[in-house]
Protein backbone atom coordinates (compact mmCIF):
# COMPACT_ATOMS: atom_id res chain seq x y z
CA UNK A 1 0.00 0.00 0.00
CA UNK A 2 1.00 3.55 -0.14
CA UNK A 3 3.24 5.53 2.09
CA UNK A 4 1.07 8.05 1.38
CA UNK A 5 -1.59 6.17 3.61
CA UNK A 6 0.51 5.41 6.22
CA UNK A 7 1.43 9.20 6.81
CA UNK A 8 -1.92 10.12 6.93
CA UNK A 9 -3.07 7.44 9.40
CA UNK A 10 0.33 8.24 11.63
CA UNK A 11 -1.35 11.83 11.69
CA UNK A 12 -4.81 11.02 12.61
CA UNK A 13 -2.90 8.80 15.30
CA UNK A 14 -0.61 11.52 16.59
CA UNK A 15 -4.01 14.50 16.53
CA UNK A 16 -6.11 11.81 18.31
CA UNK A 17 -4.07 10.98 21.26
CA UNK A 18 -3.17 15.21 21.53
CA UNK A 19 -6.73 15.51 21.60
CA UNK A 20 -8.38 12.88 23.49
CA UNK A 21 -6.01 12.26 25.88
CA UNK A 22 -6.11 15.62 28.63
CA UNK A 23 -10.05 14.16 28.46
CA UNK A 24 -9.16 10.46 29.76
CA UNK A 25 -6.66 11.72 31.90
CA UNK A 26 -8.79 14.21 33.53
CA UNK A 27 -11.81 11.59 33.90
CA UNK A 28 -9.38 8.85 35.62
CA UNK A 29 -7.90 11.38 37.99
CA UNK A 30 -11.04 12.60 38.69
CA UNK A 31 -12.77 9.63 39.15
CA UNK A 32 -10.07 8.34 41.93
CA UNK A 33 -10.04 11.66 43.87
CA UNK A 34 -13.96 11.56 43.56
CA UNK A 35 -13.82 7.90 45.05
CA UNK A 36 -11.65 8.74 48.18
CA UNK A 37 -12.19 12.12 48.59
CA UNK A 38 -15.93 12.67 48.29
CA UNK A 39 -17.39 9.42 49.28
CA UNK A 40 -20.72 10.64 51.39
CA UNK A 41 -20.99 14.28 49.84
CA UNK A 42 -23.86 15.68 48.35
CA UNK A 43 -22.13 16.29 45.27
CA UNK A 44 -20.47 12.49 45.11
CA UNK A 45 -22.43 11.13 42.32
CA UNK A 46 -22.50 14.49 40.49
CA UNK A 47 -18.63 14.26 39.94
CA UNK A 48 -18.58 10.61 39.41
CA UNK A 49 -20.83 11.08 36.28
CA UNK A 50 -19.16 14.22 35.55
CA UNK A 51 -15.70 12.56 35.43
CA UNK A 52 -17.26 9.83 34.17
CA UNK A 53 -18.72 11.51 31.01
CA UNK A 54 -15.23 13.54 30.23
CA UNK A 55 -13.79 9.36 29.67
CA UNK A 56 -16.60 9.30 27.22
CA UNK A 57 -15.56 12.35 25.16
CA UNK A 58 -12.15 11.28 25.30
CA UNK A 59 -13.21 8.37 23.79
CA UNK A 60 -15.44 9.67 21.30
CA UNK A 61 -12.75 12.16 20.36
CA UNK A 62 -10.67 9.22 19.39
CA UNK A 63 -12.05 7.19 17.97
CA UNK A 64 -13.85 9.85 15.71
CA UNK A 65 -10.35 10.78 14.84
CA UNK A 66 -8.30 7.08 14.79
CA UNK A 67 -9.63 5.50 11.63
CA UNK A 68 -7.65 3.94 8.38
CA UNK A 69 -7.58 6.46 5.93
CA UNK A 70 -8.33 3.98 2.99
CA UNK A 71 -11.51 1.96 4.35
CA UNK A 72 -12.50 4.66 7.23
CA UNK A 73 -12.96 1.93 9.94
CA UNK A 74 -11.28 1.81 13.50
CA UNK A 75 -8.74 -0.15 13.42
CA UNK A 76 -8.68 -3.15 15.77
CA UNK A 77 -7.81 -6.70 16.43
CA UNK A 78 -8.49 -9.71 19.10
CA UNK A 79 -7.84 -7.34 21.81
CA UNK A 80 -9.32 -4.39 21.06
CA UNK A 81 -8.13 -1.16 19.68
CA UNK A 82 -4.20 -1.52 19.30
CA UNK A 83 -2.38 1.99 19.73
CA UNK A 84 0.33 1.93 16.68
CA UNK A 85 -1.43 -1.20 14.18
CA UNK A 86 0.78 -2.22 11.60
CA UNK A 87 -1.95 -3.43 9.15
CA UNK A 88 -5.69 -2.05 8.99
CA UNK A 89 -7.70 -5.20 9.57
CA UNK A 90 -10.49 -4.72 7.69
CA UNK A 91 -8.86 -3.50 4.18
CA UNK A 92 -5.47 -4.24 4.65
CA UNK A 93 -3.87 -1.32 3.89
CA UNK A 94 -0.37 -0.60 5.90
CA UNK A 95 -0.43 1.67 8.78
CA UNK A 96 2.45 1.80 10.11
Amino acid sequence: MSVDTVEKFQRRRRRATRLATPWILLATVGLLLASQLAQGKDWYELAMIGFFACGMIGGLIGVSIYRCPSCNTVPYDEDGVPLNPARCNKCGASLK
